[in-house]
Protein backbone atom coordinates (compact mmCIF):
# COMPACT_ATOMS: atom_id res chain seq x y z
CA UNK A 1 0.00 0.00 0.00
CA UNK A 2 1.30 3.76 -0.73
CA UNK A 3 2.07 6.43 1.75
CA UNK A 4 -0.98 8.15 0.37
CA UNK A 5 -3.22 5.53 0.77
CA UNK A 6 -1.79 5.29 4.26
CA UNK A 7 -3.19 9.30 4.46
CA UNK A 8 1.31 10.17 4.25
CA UNK A 9 1.10 12.02 1.62
CA UNK A 10 3.79 14.56 3.35
CA UNK A 11 7.34 13.21 2.54
CA UNK A 12 10.50 15.04 3.20
CA UNK A 13 13.41 13.32 4.64
CA UNK A 14 15.92 15.86 5.87
CA UNK A 15 18.24 16.01 2.31
CA UNK A 16 15.13 16.55 0.19
CA UNK A 17 13.89 19.26 2.86
CA UNK A 18 17.17 21.30 2.64
CA UNK A 19 17.02 20.92 -1.48
CA UNK A 20 13.51 22.12 -1.35
CA UNK A 21 14.69 25.16 1.26
CA UNK A 22 17.16 25.88 -1.57
CA UNK A 23 15.35 26.02 -4.32
CA UNK A 24 13.02 27.89 -2.19
CA UNK A 25 15.74 30.79 -1.80
CA UNK A 26 16.66 31.15 -5.39
CA UNK A 27 13.30 31.44 -6.29
CA UNK A 28 12.83 34.21 -3.82
CA UNK A 29 16.04 35.92 -4.80
CA UNK A 30 14.99 36.22 -8.52
CA UNK A 31 11.86 37.41 -7.75
CA UNK A 32 13.14 40.06 -5.64
CA UNK A 33 15.66 41.26 -7.99
CA UNK A 34 12.47 41.58 -10.39
CA UNK A 35 9.77 43.30 -8.55
CA UNK A 36 12.41 44.47 -4.87
CA UNK A 37 9.79 43.15 -2.42
CA UNK A 38 11.68 43.36 0.86
CA UNK A 39 9.21 40.21 2.33
CA UNK A 40 10.73 38.35 -0.14
CA UNK A 41 14.31 38.69 1.47
CA UNK A 42 12.50 37.82 4.52
CA UNK A 43 11.95 34.52 3.84
CA UNK A 44 15.50 34.32 2.32
CA UNK A 45 16.96 34.79 5.87
CA UNK A 46 14.60 32.03 7.27
CA UNK A 47 14.89 29.28 4.39
CA UNK A 48 18.34 29.32 3.86
CA UNK A 49 18.97 28.94 7.60
CA UNK A 50 16.72 26.13 7.42
CA UNK A 51 18.46 24.74 4.70
CA UNK A 52 21.88 25.09 6.28
CA UNK A 53 20.88 23.60 9.44
CA UNK A 54 19.29 20.69 7.92
CA UNK A 55 21.80 19.75 5.45
CA UNK A 56 24.57 19.84 8.33
CA UNK A 57 23.04 17.80 10.66
CA UNK A 58 21.69 15.58 8.37
CA UNK A 59 25.42 15.14 7.82
CA UNK A 60 26.05 14.31 11.19
CA UNK A 61 23.35 12.29 11.40
CA UNK A 62 24.67 9.34 9.22
CA UNK A 63 27.69 9.26 11.76
CA UNK A 64 25.14 8.34 14.21
CA UNK A 65 21.55 9.38 14.84
CA UNK A 66 23.13 10.41 18.81
CA UNK A 67 25.27 13.15 17.53
CA UNK A 68 22.28 14.83 16.74
CA UNK A 69 20.38 14.81 19.90
CA UNK A 70 21.22 17.46 22.79
CA UNK A 71 20.99 14.23 24.90
CA UNK A 72 21.32 11.25 23.83
CA UNK A 73 21.40 9.42 27.12
CA UNK A 74 17.85 10.38 27.91
CA UNK A 75 16.58 9.91 24.39
CA UNK A 76 15.64 6.72 22.57
CA UNK A 77 15.37 5.99 19.21
CA UNK A 78 11.41 6.00 19.25
CA UNK A 79 11.84 9.31 20.54
CA UNK A 80 14.45 10.41 17.62
CA UNK A 81 12.06 9.06 15.01
CA UNK A 82 8.95 11.21 16.28
CA UNK A 83 10.90 14.29 16.80
CA UNK A 84 10.82 14.18 20.63
CA UNK A 85 13.79 15.58 21.66
CA UNK A 86 15.93 18.95 22.01
CA UNK A 87 18.22 18.56 18.98
CA UNK A 88 22.18 20.23 19.66
CA UNK A 89 22.27 24.03 18.02
CA UNK A 90 23.90 24.70 14.59
CA UNK A 91 27.11 26.01 15.91
CA UNK A 92 27.51 22.47 17.74
CA UNK A 93 26.81 20.40 14.91
CA UNK A 94 29.75 22.40 13.28
CA UNK A 95 32.03 21.89 15.56
CA UNK A 96 31.68 18.17 15.87
CA UNK A 97 31.58 17.39 12.33
CA UNK A 98 34.90 19.78 12.06
CA UNK A 99 36.38 17.95 15.30
CA UNK A 100 35.33 14.59 15.26
CA UNK A 101 34.68 13.34 11.93
CA UNK A 102 36.82 16.00 9.34
CA UNK A 103 34.19 17.46 7.54
CA UNK A 104 35.78 20.53 5.80
CA UNK A 105 34.11 23.81 6.87
CA UNK A 106 37.15 26.87 6.35
CA UNK A 107 36.83 29.82 8.64
CA UNK A 108 35.13 31.93 6.15
CA UNK A 109 32.15 29.44 5.30
CA UNK A 110 31.72 29.59 9.23
CA UNK A 111 31.76 33.14 9.13
CA UNK A 112 29.31 32.97 6.50
CA UNK A 113 27.14 31.16 8.47
CA UNK A 114 27.23 32.71 12.07
CA UNK A 115 26.41 36.41 10.45
CA UNK A 116 23.51 33.95 8.55
CA UNK A 117 22.59 32.81 12.28
CA UNK A 118 22.54 36.30 13.56
CA UNK A 119 20.26 37.39 11.54
CA UNK A 120 17.87 35.05 11.25
CA UNK A 121 18.02 35.34 15.28
CA UNK A 122 17.34 38.63 14.71
CA UNK A 123 14.48 38.28 12.39
CA UNK A 124 12.53 35.60 14.05
CA UNK A 125 13.03 36.75 17.50
CA UNK A 126 12.97 40.74 17.49
CA UNK A 127 12.96 41.98 13.95
CA UNK A 128 15.92 42.88 11.97
CA UNK A 129 17.01 45.67 9.69
CA UNK A 130 19.78 45.58 7.11
CA UNK A 131 19.83 46.85 3.47
CA UNK A 132 19.28 44.44 0.02
CA UNK A 133 23.00 44.27 -1.08
CA UNK A 134 24.28 43.12 2.04
CA UNK A 135 21.50 39.74 2.17
CA UNK A 136 21.86 39.01 -1.09
CA UNK A 137 25.78 39.04 -0.81
CA UNK A 138 25.33 37.22 2.40
CA UNK A 139 23.02 34.67 0.82
CA UNK A 140 25.90 33.87 -2.55
CA UNK A 141 28.33 32.98 0.15
CA UNK A 142 26.19 30.85 1.94
CA UNK A 143 24.68 29.15 -0.98
CA UNK A 144 28.39 28.87 -2.31
CA UNK A 145 29.32 27.07 1.06
CA UNK A 146 26.16 24.58 0.64
CA UNK A 147 26.86 23.74 -3.33
CA UNK A 148 30.58 22.83 -2.35
CA UNK A 149 29.28 21.05 0.67
CA UNK A 150 26.30 18.99 -1.04
CA UNK A 151 29.16 18.05 -4.10
CA UNK A 152 31.67 16.64 -1.64
CA UNK A 153 29.59 15.24 1.23
CA UNK A 154 26.02 13.98 -1.04
CA UNK A 155 27.06 12.10 -4.33
CA UNK A 156 23.68 11.84 -5.81
CA UNK A 157 22.75 15.30 -5.91
CA UNK A 158 24.36 16.75 -9.23
CA UNK A 159 21.14 17.28 -10.80
CA UNK A 160 19.35 19.19 -8.22
CA UNK A 161 22.66 20.84 -7.69
CA UNK A 162 22.78 22.23 -11.74
CA UNK A 163 19.51 24.15 -11.06
CA UNK A 164 20.86 25.87 -7.88
CA UNK A 165 23.91 26.51 -9.15
CA UNK A 166 22.76 28.16 -12.40
CA UNK A 167 20.44 29.79 -9.79
CA UNK A 168 22.98 31.33 -7.55
CA UNK A 169 25.14 32.11 -10.96
CA UNK A 170 22.47 34.86 -11.93
CA UNK A 171 22.16 36.43 -7.86
CA UNK A 172 25.96 36.55 -8.13
CA UNK A 173 25.60 38.60 -11.39
CA UNK A 174 23.67 40.82 -9.13
CA UNK A 175 26.47 41.14 -6.52
CA UNK A 176 29.09 41.46 -8.96
CA UNK A 177 27.14 44.56 -10.91
CA UNK A 178 27.04 46.44 -6.98
CA UNK A 179 30.62 45.39 -7.09
CA UNK A 180 31.90 46.90 -10.61
CA UNK A 181 30.00 50.23 -9.60
CA UNK A 182 31.24 51.17 -6.59
CA UNK A 183 34.76 49.52 -7.54
CA UNK A 184 36.40 53.08 -9.14
CA UNK A 185 35.66 54.49 -5.86
CA UNK A 186 37.47 51.70 -3.90
CA UNK A 187 40.48 51.96 -6.42
CA UNK A 188 40.55 55.90 -5.01
CA UNK A 189 41.24 55.53 -1.66
CA UNK A 190 44.39 55.25 -0.07
CA UNK A 191 43.27 53.39 2.93
CA UNK A 192 42.91 50.14 3.90
CA UNK A 193 40.01 48.11 2.88
CA UNK A 194 38.97 44.82 4.95
CA UNK A 195 36.23 43.08 4.44
CA UNK A 196 32.59 44.33 5.52
CA UNK A 197 31.32 42.04 9.14
CA UNK A 198 27.99 43.04 7.73
CA UNK A 199 28.03 41.58 4.29
CA UNK A 200 31.46 40.22 4.01
CA UNK A 201 32.44 42.12 1.19
CA UNK A 202 35.90 43.81 0.42
CA UNK A 203 34.56 47.42 0.36
CA UNK A 204 35.47 49.16 3.63
CA UNK A 205 37.76 51.86 3.62
CA UNK A 206 39.41 52.34 6.95
CA UNK A 207 38.57 56.08 7.12
CA UNK A 208 38.63 57.46 10.07
CA UNK A 209 36.18 60.41 9.65
CA UNK A 210 33.67 58.09 7.31
CA UNK A 211 33.52 54.42 8.29
CA UNK A 212 31.04 53.29 5.99
CA UNK A 213 30.95 50.09 3.56
CA UNK A 214 30.52 50.88 0.11
CA UNK A 215 28.81 47.94 -0.71
CA UNK A 216 26.60 47.68 1.98
CA UNK A 217 26.15 51.34 3.13
CA UNK A 218 26.13 49.77 6.75
CA UNK A 219 27.99 52.60 9.11
CA UNK A 220 29.98 52.75 12.31
CA UNK A 221 30.75 56.21 14.65
CA UNK A 222 33.49 54.56 16.32
CA UNK A 223 36.74 52.90 14.71
CA UNK A 224 36.54 50.66 17.82
CA UNK A 225 33.31 50.08 17.53
CA UNK A 226 34.47 48.36 14.20
CA UNK A 227 37.32 46.81 15.31
CA UNK A 228 35.46 45.40 17.90
CA UNK A 229 32.90 43.66 15.45
CA UNK A 230 35.55 42.62 12.82
CA UNK A 231 37.77 40.98 15.46
CA UNK A 232 34.67 38.71 16.57
CA UNK A 233 32.70 38.24 13.62
CA UNK A 234 35.46 37.85 10.73
CA UNK A 235 38.37 36.61 13.10
CA UNK A 236 36.27 34.61 15.63
CA UNK A 237 37.54 36.13 18.39
CA UNK A 238 35.12 37.57 21.21
CA UNK A 239 36.46 39.22 24.12
CA UNK A 240 34.77 36.36 25.98
CA UNK A 241 36.97 33.21 24.76
CA UNK A 242 40.38 36.18 24.39
CA UNK A 243 39.50 36.41 27.91
CA UNK A 244 39.60 32.38 28.35
CA UNK A 245 42.79 32.01 27.01
CA UNK A 246 42.18 32.46 23.26
CA UNK A 247 44.86 34.19 20.60
CA UNK A 248 44.14 37.31 21.00
CA UNK A 249 44.85 38.42 17.11
CA UNK A 250 45.60 42.57 18.13
CA UNK A 251 48.56 44.33 17.89
CA UNK A 252 49.79 47.53 18.52
CA UNK A 253 50.04 49.66 15.09
CA UNK A 254 53.82 51.31 14.96
CA UNK A 255 52.10 54.40 13.10
CA UNK A 256 49.13 55.36 15.39
CA UNK A 257 50.03 53.19 18.62
CA UNK A 258 46.75 51.88 19.28
CA UNK A 259 46.11 48.81 19.53
CA UNK A 260 43.63 47.78 16.45
CA UNK A 261 46.34 46.09 14.10
CA UNK A 262 45.35 42.66 12.89
CA UNK A 263 48.03 40.94 10.57
CA UNK A 264 46.92 38.61 7.55
CA UNK A 265 43.89 40.16 6.42
CA UNK A 266 42.24 39.98 2.96
CA UNK A 267 42.46 43.27 1.46
CA UNK A 268 40.52 45.08 -1.65
CA UNK A 269 43.24 45.63 -4.21
CA UNK A 270 46.25 42.97 -2.70
CA UNK A 271 46.78 39.63 -3.56
CA UNK A 272 48.16 38.47 -0.40
CA UNK A 273 46.84 39.25 3.14
CA UNK A 274 48.40 42.17 4.81
CA UNK A 275 48.32 43.98 8.28
CA UNK A 276 45.71 47.20 8.73
CA UNK A 277 45.14 49.57 11.34
CA UNK A 278 41.64 50.58 11.93
CA UNK A 279 43.19 53.15 14.76
CA UNK A 280 44.65 55.03 11.26
CA UNK A 281 43.34 53.34 8.43
CA UNK A 282 46.54 51.88 6.92
CA UNK A 283 47.97 48.45 5.40
CA UNK A 284 51.12 47.85 6.65
CA UNK A 285 53.57 45.39 4.09
CA UNK A 286 56.36 43.67 5.70
CA UNK A 287 56.10 43.54 9.48
CA UNK A 288 58.28 41.75 11.28
CA UNK A 289 58.49 41.35 15.12
CA UNK A 290 61.46 42.82 17.07
CA UNK A 291 63.58 39.89 18.76
CA UNK A 292 63.79 42.43 21.82
CA UNK A 293 60.89 43.72 22.68
CA UNK A 294 58.17 40.98 20.31
CA UNK A 295 56.61 44.69 19.24
CA UNK A 296 55.70 45.07 15.78
CA UNK A 297 58.07 47.24 13.22
CA UNK A 298 58.90 48.22 10.07
CA UNK A 299 62.09 46.88 9.49
CA UNK A 300 64.75 49.11 6.98
CA UNK A 301 66.69 46.28 5.08
CA UNK A 302 68.14 43.75 7.37
CA UNK A 303 67.13 45.11 10.75
CA UNK A 304 66.46 42.29 13.23
CA UNK A 305 65.17 44.55 16.07
CA UNK A 306 63.35 47.51 16.04
CA UNK A 307 64.79 51.27 16.17
CA UNK A 308 63.78 51.68 20.03
CA UNK A 309 65.42 48.65 21.02
CA UNK A 310 68.27 49.70 19.01
CA UNK A 311 68.33 53.08 20.26
CA UNK A 312 68.73 51.85 23.74
CA UNK A 313 71.67 48.77 23.23
CA UNK A 314 73.49 51.43 21.86
CA UNK A 315 72.86 54.40 24.34
CA UNK A 316 73.20 51.71 27.58
CA UNK A 317 76.33 49.59 25.65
Amino acid sequence: MSKSQHGQDFHFPPITNGVDYLYSVIDLLLSHEAKHNPRNLKYVILHLHGAVEVILKHRLWQEGWQHVVEDPDETSYEDFQAGRFRSISLKVAIKVLKRDFGVKITKGEKTGIDLLSNRRNALQHWGDTNSTAALEALSVKVLDFLIRFLEEEFETLHADLDEIREGTSKIKRFVEQRLSRIRPELMKTDFAIPQCPNCTQLALPLDPNELRCRYCSREWSQSQDLFDEFVDIVLEASPRDISRGADDPTETCPHCAEEMLVRNVSLFGEKHPEAACFGCGDYIRNLEQCSQCFGLYIPDEHEVICQDCFDYLINND
